[in-house]
């Protein structure tokens, strides 16, 4: 069965800000640098077999983070599949910007994304679609109990962990990971489990105990 760790990204200036990033590829901050360390001091005794990242920025720098405290062993991957929804005019626009310009609309996609797609934006049911296209050779390849790594971004993520354990789109925001929370999934031809769920321990406790805290799974 093959042990997969889901984590997002470290904060950006745009989070903080509370702008949609989307497919934006906007860097870490000095304090997302941080967090990505201490997801990195986390995940290095797990001892991933492969690291899976999105190809923007702000989810490279946490994947390399995490493979630097490895040794430099396994090298980061990306993959397209794993990029952010797009929330396409919305992006780069502060919530409170969103509720003056799309007003209604902004709260029925809080509510429940897959009711409202932002104008020139990625439908919720596409990007799960993609999610999961984007899973599927990770799980036929590679040894049975190889555990991986997969770096991306709240959307995706919550969108990739909602279709795989078939929870409705209404869930989307009580699942939202924050920035550098871990889950953990294991994966089979006929079992899925989900293990835990945006475990944020390692960011709450001194520094020098991050790499202490245990993974199970």
């Amino acid at each position: 069965m093959k042990r997969i760790l889901l984590a997002r990204h470290g904060v950006t200036s745009w989070n903080r800000e509370r702008r949609f990033q989307g497919c934006s590829d906007i860097p870490l901050t000095e304090e997302g640098q941080r967090q990505a360390a201490r997801l990195a001091a986390r995940v290095a005794p797990w001892q991933p077999h492969r690291i899976i990242t999105s190809p923007l920025v702000r989810a490279r720098e946490t994947a390399e983070a995490v493979s630097r405290a490895c040794g430099g062993t396994p090298l980061c991957e990306t993959h397209e599949g794993f990029r952010e929804m797009s929330f396409g005019t919305w992006e780069g626009l502060t919530v409170d910007q969103l509720v003056e310009a799309a007003g209604e609309n902004l709260h029925v996609w809080s509510r429940d994304p897959g009711n409202f797609t932002p104008p020139e934006g990625e439908p919720f049911l596409r990007t799960q679609q993609r999610a999961l296209a984007a899973l599927e050779p990770l799980l036929s390849g590679g040894a049975p109990e190889e555990r991986i790594l997969v770096v991306a971004h709240g959307g995706i993520l919550t969108a990739l962990v909602l279709a795989l354990f078939g929870m409705p789109s209404r869930t989307f925001r009580g699942v939202l990971p924050g920035n550098c929370a871990l889950s953990a999934i294991h994966l089979g031809h006929d079992h899925r489990f989900l293990i835990f769920l945006n475990d944020v321990l390692h960011m709450e406790v001194p520094e020098e105990l991050a790499g202490r805290l245990p993974i199970p799974a």
